[in-house]
């Protein structure tokens, strides 16, 4: 059976009618005004169980007497599968004047308000004259939300007796609801409620939230690579400070080219910062403000996972709502091949037809490496060291320069490959290369002529000198 909401007569007139399950109640709405939606992440928190009867407890539920009325007995605990919220109003014998009674106050913190909300309900009680007499007055079990005003709530019972169990109270639509209030109290218009036996109870099996979270997290005292580092090598690390005033700071994610990596929990807080239902759209809790609104951290990249050269990195934070706020957002260098202990080197005389003898250079790996092959090489003619361009065919560790080496300096580049060993990026392989000193510019052989660059003397256009005397 389905609850639903009572429409009476007069400020407190008797249950006379049964109407539809409401949705938002638009003067409500109207008073309240939308939230700011800049940001505005959605959650779910659910109350007593989630809709497996795992048992969660009552996060964002508090209890109080109403009116210092006596003899309010009350269990809110959920800490056991099918563990129920009661509350029950009497007996007492002194009995209640109007408005005694206790009240449940389901609420959120400051930044988050309540879209829509569903309460399964078992077994609601209240005295009156269709049930049970409880004399002048009548036992009365309310739900209302902020910005309703009695007798226009979500849920009333005027004496109407027990509701079947199994049914649910609900509301969507909401703008600007910060609490919803869960009550069971005397109705006194007409007179005391006598107590001999309790005048109003009810049960609440469970109940499920959908907040809004209209606050954005804040990132400061970064520390770590900045924007334009490089190259970039092994792990590397940011640490950060994180706040959010609204429903906490659940975790810290990355991209990678555009590619998103796990997302991180900071701190559990107790258990109640973790999403009941991962994969899900959005995610669960057991309370309305389920993580801490301050959290430093730490998240690390590992480089040698990435083919070297550029990429776009983005490391946030996110409340559990979804909202961000960054920690880095830039490109970044990377270089994981080998490190060089020492660069190649040539021995010999630079001179055509002498032969010059290179040795390889020194290597190490890096962590979570293996070598892919052995270190090569191959011989440079050389403007400079700074302007170098591959010798053709010239891949031996010996090298004999010829005549098209004259005037030019030599160098032996070695190159050395590895390949990754971990889970994530096992065979991707990175390249360290080192170039030799270069040698002295290559001289011709001993004996032979100066080459003749450019416009040369030679007997055929050298008889002009007749022209003197």
């Amino acid at each position: 059976m389905q609850l639903v909401m009572a429409q009476t007569t007069g400020l407190r007139g008797r249950l006379v009618a049964i109407g539809v399950v409401l949705a938002a109640v638009a003067w409500a709405a109207a008073l309240a005004g939308p939230v700011g939606l800049a940001h505005a992440g959605t959650f779910e928190a659910y109350l007593c169980e989630t809709p497996a009867g795992t048992p969660i407890g009552i996060g964002g539920l508090s209890e109080e007497g109403l009116m210092g009325a006596s003899r309010v007995y009350h269990k809110g605990s959920c800490t056991k599968a099918k563990e129920v919220i009661t509350m029950t109003v009497g007996p007492y014998g002194a009995g209640y004047s109007n408005g005694q009674g206790g009240l449940y106050t389901y609420s959120t913190p400051a930044g988050v308000t309540i879209s829509s909300y569903v309460l399964h309900m078992g077994t609601i009680f209240a005295c009156g004259p269709i049930s049970v007499a409880c004399g002048g007055g009548s036992g009365v079990v309310f739900v209302t939300h902020t910005g309703q005003h009695d007798p226009g709530y979500d849920y009333r019972d005027l004496g109407a007796g027990t509701q079947g169990a199994g049914g649910s109270i609900e509301a969507t639509e909401l703008h600007g609801v910060n609490w919803l209030q869960m009550g069971a109290t005397c109705d006194g218009e007409g007179g005391d409620c006598a107590a001999s036996a309790p005048i109003a109870s009810f049960e609440i099996d469970s109940g499920q939230f959908t907040l809004v979270d209209a606050t954005a997290p804040k990132v400061e005292h970064v520390v770590g690579p900045a924007e334009g580092a490089g190259p970039l090598s092994g792990d590397v690390e940011w640490s950060f400070g994180a706040s959010d005033t609204g429903s906490g700071i659940y975790g810290v994610n990355e991209v990678v080219d555009g590619k998103a990596t796990t997302e991180r929990g900071l701190d559990a807080n107790g258990g109640l910062c973790v999403n009941l239902e991962p994969g899900g759209a959005t995610k669960t809790f057991a309370s309305p403000q389920p993580c801490l609104t301050e959290v430093n951290g730490t998240e690390s990249l590992n480089t040698n996972d990435l083919s070297d050269g550029e990429h776009t990195v983005r490391v946030y934070v996110e409340d559990a709502a979804g909202d961000t706020a960054n920690v880095f957002d830039a490109k970044l260098k990377t270089a994981n091949g080998p490190i060089v202990e020492a660069a190649p080197s040539i021995s010999g005389v630079a001179q055509v037809g002498d032969k010059l003898t290179a040795t390889n250079g020194v290597y190490e790996l890096r962590p979570e490496q293996a070598w892919a092959g052995a270190v090569t090489g191959h011989w440079d003619r050389c403007v400079s060291a700074a302007s170098c361009e591959e010798i053709p065919g010239a891949t031996g560790a010996t090298y004999v320069p010829t005549a098209e080496d004259v005037g030019y300096e030599l160098a032996y580049t070695t190159t050395a490959t590895a390949e990754v060993t971990d889970d994530v990026a096992r065979g991707l392989k990175h390249s360290t290369s080192a170039e030799s000193v270069p040698t002295l510019a290559v001289a011709a052989a001993p004996g032979t002529p100066p080459s003749c660059e450019g416009a040369c003397a030679t007997g055929a256009n050298g008889g002009n000198g007749g022209n003197g005397g």
